[in-house]
C-alpha cells in the first residue's frame, strides 16, 4: 500500500513526470502527423470525427459527443501537464483547484468531488473498529495490507481498495517507472498496453491509448455509471457506501502487538534488502528501529533510503532512495559504487564527461568517468610527452595509473626592436615587463598601512622568489614577517597598488626560507640567498613567467659575457627610479672581479668578494644601486634566459657582487626547497 510512504511520494512522482513526458511526445507526434492529413487542421479530431479547438481537449468539460477530449488516452498523448493553481482529475485533465470540492462536477468523472476532504465524503460510518497501524481499512470494515492498497488489484471483498476517492488524493503520486491508471492506481510502467489487465479498471489496455482492441476478458470491477456526458471508458471506481454489515474477516486480529521489523517470509509484492559493500538502507518513513538488514523483508512500495560509507558515494548522483513496487526494486541501481580520487593539478586544465554529460572534476569521480586534460597556459607537456586521456573504473582506479602533470615554461626571450632613449637608472636603461617577466617587487608594510619597496627578486616556479637572504632580515638582523610582505608581478611602475600596472599580480607570502648558512653583515654577507613561497600559485602570461634556473643546466658563464639585471633602485640622481630600469653587465669571475677591485681602488677590501660570489659592472658607473638588492641576473643561452646571480653587495661603490648560484652549496640548497614544493603541491 502507497499510505505508509506518503512524505516522500511527492519527491517521487516528480520523477514521473520526465518519463511519461517521453512516452507521451512520441505518441503526441503521431497524433500531429494524424491531425494535419485529417479534416480538423488546427484542432482536435474526436473520436467521431468531430472537431474541437485544442484548448478544449483535458480541461474537465466533455466537448466531443462521444467524450474522447477528455479521455484519460487523449490526455496522456498530448502530455498533459496540469499548471501551478490548478487540480489535475484522476484521468489526467485539469481545472481550476478552486473547483475542487465545490460541490459541482468539473473533472468529468467527477473526480473533483470524490476526495476525502470533500464536505458529505465519508470512508466510514464510525461503528467500526480500526485496523492496525500497517492496516488500510476498507469501506466495509475489513482490514488488509497497506501496501495493497491502490496497486491495480482489487484486495478488499468491496473494491473499495481501489477507487478515485482513495487513489486521487492530495498524498498520493505514482512512483517513477509506473503507469498511472484513469482512477489514480498505480502500475508498472511496462504494464501499459501489454495485452494484460493490470489496472481494476482496465484503463492499462484502452483501445485509444493502445491503438489496438483490448484482450477478452475485461476486469470485473464495477465502475460508476457515468452520466450520458461522462465517457464510459474513462470512467473511474467509485463505490456507493454499503448497506450491509461489514464481511467478517478471514482471520482474527492477533491480540499481540504488531512485530517492530517486517516478517521473514515475502509475498509477490515485497522486497528482500539486499547486501552490498559499504552500503546501508533505512526506511525513509520510520522514527525507531529504521535501519534494515540484508534479506528484510520490505513491503509494497515502501522508500528506502541509500547510506554510503566514504569513499563510496550513491549510485545516482540526483536519486539518494529506492523503493519497492510489486516484488522489485526501483532504480534497479541501488548500490553504493567506489569512486576514484579527483586527478586536479595547477598545470593542468581538466574536462571531465559522463555519459556524454559535462560533470565537475573536483570532488569524489563516478566511475565511467572520462578525464581529457591539457597544459594550463604558460605550462608546456613534460618531456614532450602528450597527455593522454584516462577513465575511472568500476574498482575506483584509473586506467592510467600515472599521474600526468605539465611544466612551466620558462626564460622564453620576446625580440626587442632596441634600447630606448630613456632617462637612465645609475646608467642604465628603461625596462618592458614584456622582456623580463619573472621580475618581481618586494614589498613590506611599516606602521602605516603602506606598503614600500625594499628589494627585487625573480620569479622561479609559479611559487617561489628568489632573492637575497639580507632583503628578508631586518636591520637589526630579526627576520621579516611573512604576514607584512607582499611580492609584486608585472609591474613596471615602483608604486606598490599603481593603478596603471592592469596586469600586476599582488601576492600574499607563505613563508620566508633562508639558506641556514647565511651569514649576515658582521661576515661580509657571505651565503646571500633566500626564497620567498607565496601562498598561492601565480597565473602564468607574457608579462609573467619564470626564469631558467643555472643550476638545471650545464651552461657556464666566461669573462666579458653581458648579463642584463632590472630593477627600481637608485639613478644617478641618488633617487629610487619610479618606473622599471635595466642594465647589461660584463661578467668577471671571482678572480678577475679581485683583480679589477685592486685597479679601481687599492686599499679596497676584496673581502666582500666572498668564496660564493661573482662580479658584473662597469667601471663608467652603469651598475646595480641600493634597491636592486636582490634581483637576479639572468644571462641567455639557446633562446632562453638563465639566472645565474642574484645581486647582494657593492664594493666601494663601484664593483657589484653576486651570490653565484652554481655553487654547490646554493643548489643544493634551491633543489631542497623545489623537491618541499613539489611534494607539497604534488607537481
Amino acid at each position: 500500500m502507497f499510505c505508509g510512504r506518503n512524505i516522500l511520494i511527492a519527491a517521487v512522482s516528480i520523477l514521473l513526470v520526465q518519463e511519461f513526458s517521453i512516452a507521451a511526445s512520441i505518441n503526441s507526434t503521431n497524433e500531429r502527423d494524424k491531425r494535419q492529413a485529417s479534416r480538423c487542421p488546427g484542432k482536435f479530431e474526436c473520436k467521431n470525427s468531430h472537431c474541437v479547438k485544442q484548448f478544449d481537449i483535458c480541461d474537465g468539460t466533455v466537448n466531443c459527443g462521444d467524450g474522447s477530449d477528455e479521455w484519460q488516452a487523449t490526455c496522456i498523448k498530448h502530455n498533459i501537464k496540469c499548471p501551478k493553481g490548478s487540480f489535475r482529475c484522476a484521468y489526467g485533465a485539469c481545472v481550476d483547484s478552486v473547483k475542487k470540492c465545490d460541490g459541482v462536477r468539473d473533472c468529468a468523472d467527477n473526480s473533483d468531488e470524490l476526495l476525502l476532504s470533500c464536505p458529505g465524503v465519508k470512508w466510514l460510518n464510525g461503528n467500526y473498529p480500526e485496523c492496525r497501524g500497517d492496516e488500510f481499512q476498507c469501506r466495509n470494515g475489513q482490514c488488509i495490507d497497506k501496501y495493497s492498497v491502490c496497486d491495480g488489484t482489487t484486495d478488499c471483498t468491496d473494491q473499495s481498495d481501489e477507487t478515485v476517492t482513495q487513489c486521487n488524493n492530495e498524498n498520493f503520486g505514482c512512483p517513477k517507472n509506473s503507469f498511472q491508471c484513469a482512477y489514480g492506481g498505480c502500475v508498472d510502467q511496462s504494464a501499459r498496453c501489454n495485452r494484460r489487465f493490470d489496472c481494476a479498471d482496465g484503463s492499462d489496455e484502452d483501445e485509444a491509448l493502445c491503438g489496438t482492441a483490448p484482450p477478452a476478458g475485461r476486469p470485473t470491477l464495477k465502475p460508476l455509471q457515468p452520466s450520458a456526458s461522462v465517457p464510459q471508458q474513462t470512467t473511474p471506481i467509485e463505490l456507493a457506501l454499503p448497506t450491509a454489515r461489514p464481511t467478517p474477516r478471514p482471520t482474527p486480529r492477533p491480540t499481540q502487538p504488531p512485530p517492530t521489523r517486517p516478517p521473514v517470509t515475502a509475498s509477490s509484492k515485497d522486497c528482500l534488502v539486499p547486501s552490498f559493500p559499504n552500503t546501508e538502507y533505512v526506511l525513509a518513513t520510520c522514527e525507531n528501529n529504521c535501519q534494515l538488514r540484508p534479506n528484510d523483508v520490505v513491503n509494497g512500495v515502501a522508500v528506502v533510503n541509500i547510506v554510503c560509507k566514504e569513499p563510496y558515494i550513491k549510485p545516482d548522483s540526483v536519486i539518494d532512495y529506492m523503493f519497492c513496487f510489486n516484488g522489485i526494486w526501483r532504480p534497479e541501481n541501488h548500490a553504493c559504487v567506489q569512486t576514484c580520487d579527483p586527478l586536479i593539478s595547477p598545470t593542468l586544465v581538466s574536462t571531465c564527461t559522463l555519459k556524454g554529460e559535462k560533470v565537475p572534476c573536483t570532488g569524489r569521480i563516478r566511475p565511467g568517468t572520462l578525464v581529457r586534460h591539457q597544459c594550463q597556459a604558460g605550462y608546456t607537456e613534460r618531456g614532450g610527452l602528450p597527455l593522454v586521456d584516462n577513465e575511472c573504473l568500476p574498482t575506483g582506479k584509473w586506467l592510467r595509473v600515472a599521474r600526468q602533470s605539465c611544466t612551466y615554461r620558462c626564460g622564453v626571450v620576446q625580440t626587442e626592436s632596441g634600447p630606448d632613449n630613456s632617462p637612465l637608472i645609475s646608467y642604465g636603461e628603461q625596462a618592458n615587463i614584456l622582456y623580463h617577466p619573472w621580475n618581481a617587487g618586494l614589498y613590506t608594510r611599516g606602521d602605516s598601512s603602506n606598503y614600500e619597496h625594499i628589494c627585487g627578486g625573480t620569479l622561479i616556479t609559479p611559487y617561489l622568489i628568489l632573492t637575497a637572504a639580507h632583503c628578508l632580515h631586518r636591520r637589526t638582523g630579526q627576520q621579516r614577517d611573512p604576514a607584512r610582505m607582499k611580492i609584486g608581478l608585472a609591474k613596471y611602475y615602483r608604486t606598490f597598488n599603481d593603478p596603471r600596472d592592469k596586469d600586476a599580480q599582488l601576492m600574499d607570502v607563505e613563508r620566508i626560507i633562508v639558506s641556514e648558512i647565511y651569514e649576515g653583515a658582521d661576515l661580509h654577507y657571505n651565503y646571500d640567498l633566500g626564497i620567498i613561497e607565496m601562498k598561492n600559485t601565480v597565473r602564468l602570461s607574457q608579462y609573467v613567467m619564470p626564469a631558467c634556473l643555472a643550476t638545471d643546466s650545464n651552461f657556464r658563464l666566461t669573462s666579458d659575457m653581458l648579463g642584463t639585471v632590472v630593477g627600481w633602485g637608485l639613478t644617478e640622481d641618488n633617487l629610487p627610479s619610479p618606473t622599471l630600469q635595466k642594465a647589461r653587465l660584463p661578467y668577471y669571475t671571482q678572480a678577475d672581479c679581485r683583480d679589477k677591485l685592486q685597479q679601481i681602488a687599492q686599499n679596497a677590501q676584496s673581502t666582500y668578494i666572498s668564496r660564493d660570489k661573482f662580479c658584473a659592472f662597469y667601471t663608467n658607473g652603469t651598475n646595480v644601486q641600493q634597491g636592486d638588492s636582490g634581483e637576479g641576473i639572468t644571462f641567455e643561452f639557446s633562446g632562453r634566459q638563465y639566472v645565474f646571480g642574484v645581486v647582494s653587495t657593492q664594493v666601494e661603490h663601484k664593483v657589484s657582487t653576486f651570490t653565484d648560484l652554481t655553487n654547490q652549496l646554493h643548489k643544493r640548497f634551491i633543489e631542497d626547497v623545489l623537491l618541499s614544493i613539489r611534494n607539497k603541491y604534488k607537481l
